[in-house]
């Protein structure tokens, strides 16, 4: 049943306000896109996530405040957006321009709950031991990220700086790799709760290249059946900044050292295709098995649960494989919020929103006041009303002239980007002249699903262009990129 252009289903939440907290399973999906059952990709086999979005609330239009893991993951995290937490790379920690934020775990754990991490939540590295009340669980291998099983590919691994074969098919149990390992461990932790309300925070690794997964989940799909990226070619009109020169997958042994954009050939295009799916079902399996448990403990009801992914990432399109622009295929992310509470919600929220969003949600949701140092939104109102909210969602990307992987101190150019429900808005600028504009993009997403024309030099578009201007204006504030990087 349509309920209204934004919300379909039904959906009255409960908030707890008594003195019973609710538990928080926080789930955190590594370069997950929203490629999955429930999102209308009938070819995904994911019947885990699906069935907790049938018990909660599924965001269609949820977006990244950066493509990247760190940038992203502070944002949600801390509440604020990048250009205050100075994170725009893998390099800097947030607490040396922040020093003071809050965290989301933090902020649990300081109004009574036990806090717990296990596998990648903040970046690898970069993990915030004050927001968690015991130290973050990760499995114990030389890289949880790139861990491979067959011996082939662990010694090629050894003399390629971790990177052997993009993808991995082994005949093992889901334990055997990391994110099988992390289950396991927040099962065990679950286990051995103590009554008070939990934070259970549980970050998997996959699907991030390498495709790496047991053999069972790649048996889920062919090669034959997987169907080749549409839209291999770069948007007309777009400026060189727009893309990296290279793709992640150019790091990985047996790929070939094509130039950037130009699309690989179909059979490997359709393996990592099915890599990637093999990955998704694998780690939906464990998502599962995490669902199951606090049901088998009778707490699934009284828990809140949200899973949300990272960024987006290119299975091919535009010539490319890997996450890095401003673009909705790397921006766009699925987000799931099961509140506490006996409720069958079952609904879809098509108006955008953020991850900064998630912070604040979860607060209301547990009956806490928002702090007010976080910027985002609560949810909440938008999810009980199913009124036509037309939000707008905010992201950003650095570049060097190079257009390599870069840290904020060595960058040149930063994109930044706003989206509506019809259209997408970039502008670089100079890093050291931020009103020096280098380049801009405007895409009329009315004409397609992804950015492929830029309209910025259209005439036709000349007041769609100032009205999205003056909103990157508001959100984002020149003196910002100037002074001290934090790397």
């Amino acid at each position: 049943m349509i309920v209204s252009a934004i919300l379909y289903g039904s959906c009255q939440l409960k908030v707890d306000s008594g003195s019973k907290k609710p538990h928080i399973l926080f789930i955190a999906v590594d370069d997950l896109r929203p490629m999955l059952g429930c999102y209308g990709v009938e070819d995904v086999k994911s019947p885990g996530i699906d069935k907790l979005a049938d018990q909660g609330i599924m965001f269609l239009n949820a977006f990244s405040q950066q493509a990247w893991c760190s940038p992203s993951r502070t944002s949600l995290l801390t509440g604020l957006r990048p250009d205050k937490t100075r994170v725009y790379d893998l390099v800097t920690n947030f607490r040396d321009a922040t020093p003071n934020a809050i965290t989301l775990p933090q902020f649990f754990k300081s109004n009574g709950y036990k806090t717990l991490a296990f596998g990648k939540i903040f970046h690898s590295n970069m993990d915030d031991t004050v927001s968690w009340s015991i130290p973050t669980w990760e499995p114990k291998v030389i890289d949880p990220l790139k861990h491979y099983v067959l011996s082939e590919n662990i010694e090629a691994a050894k003399n390629r700086n971790g990177y052997a074969t993009p993808y991995e098919r082994a005949n093992v149990l889901d334990d055997d790799y990391p994110d099988g390992q992390i289950t396991a461990k927040a099962i065990e932790a679950l286990e051995g709760m103590d009554g008070r309300p939990f934070f259970l925070a549980v970050g998997y690794y996959k699907p991030h290249l390498p495709f790496n997964a047991p053999a069972k989940y790649w048996e889920m799909y062919d090669d034959d059946n997987i169907d080749l990226p549409q839209n291999t070619a770069r948007p007309i009109g777009s400026p060189e900044y727009a893309f990296l020169t290279r793709s992640e997958h150019h790091n990985y042994l047996g790929v070939p050292p094509l130039p950037s954009g130009t699309p690989l050939p179909d059979s490997l295009t359709r393996k990592l295709i099915h890599g990637y799916m093999a990955c998704v079902s694998y780690v939906d399996a464990q998502v599962a098995r995490l669902l199951q448990a606090l049901e088998d403990r009778g707490e699934l009801e009284h828990t809140i649960v949200v899973l949300w992914g990272d960024h987006g990432w290119k299975l091919g399109e535009y010539g490319s494989w890997s996450k890095h622009t401003n673009y909705d295929v790397d921006t766009k992310v699925p987000l799931i919020i099961k509140p506490s509470g006996k409720v069958f919600v079952n609904a879809k929220v098509k108006s955008i929103v953020e991850l900064l969003d998630v912070y604040p949600t979860l607060v209301s949701l547990a009956g806490f006041e928002i702090p007010d140092t976080i910027e985002g939104k609560s949810l909440l109102s938008l999810i009980e009303s199913g009124g036509n909210e037309e939000n707008v969602a905010f992201s950003q990307f650095i570049r060097n002239q190079e257009r390599n992987y870069t840290t904020y101190k060595d960058a040149e150019v930063i994109g930044q980007t706003v989206r509506t429900d019809q259209f997408r808005f970039i502008r670089w600028i100079d890093k050291k002249s931020p009103t020096t504009i280098l380049a801009t993009e405007l895409y009329d997403l009315r004409k397609g699903e992804y950015e492929m024309i830029n309209e910025a030099l259209n005439e036709a578009y000349s007041e769609k262009i100032r009205a999205l201007s003056e909103l990157l204006d508001k959100n984002f504030h020149p003196e910002e990129f100037q002074g001290e990087s934090f790397d």
